[in-house]
């Protein structure tokens, strides 16, 4: 007989009393699906018994109900002043040169390291090909085309 059909709230073989779990009998090994939901159903009650006493702890104790609700407002109003009566500085752009990254191998990023130690802050961007050795034939075809580039006739063509 089926009595999960009925509506009828039967214990499902693990002592507990979920609505959503099938009638299990003490031969039927469960599912793991229906494991997963047995033990949300077992949480689901854990976490309202949790927020009852929860309710009732801030029920009994309206002044702590308050403080934890005006400290957290009272402390970004604070930042909220400060940040309201600092002035704000216009900084120009600073522009530091590139740094390797370890991957690129260790030379490059070595040199990096060593001709970048103080972070000098330019102006405009830096050229970010200085660290390339300028014999090969990739460092040439970069450069020129990054020259082309920058020209403002040949971007017009």
């Amino acid at each position: 007989m089926d009595l999960s059909a009925t509506g009828v709230n039967q214990p499902n073989g693990f002592g507990s009393h979920c609505d959503t779990q099938p009638v299990w009998s003490s031969t039927v090994i469960p599912k793991p699906y229906v494991r997963k939901q047995w033990r949300l159903c077992k949480y689901a009650r854990i976490y309202r018994i949790l927020l009852w006493k929860n309710w009732l702890i801030r029920r009994r104790s309206p002044v702590l109900l308050i403080a934890e609700l005006l400290f957290p407002l009272l402390f970004v109003l604070i930042l909220a002043a400060f940040r309201l009566h600092t002035p704000v500085y216009k900084e120009p752009a600073c522009h530091v040169q590139s740094q390797s990254m370890p991957s690129m191998g260790l030379l490059h990023y070595v040199q990096s390291m060593l001709c970048n130690f103080n972070y000098t802050c330019y102006d405009e961007d830096p050229n970010p090909l200085t660290l390339l050795q300028p014999e090969t034939p990739l460092f040439y075809l970069v450069r020129n085309l990054t020259t082309l580039l920058a020209d403002e006739d040949v971007r017009e063509l």
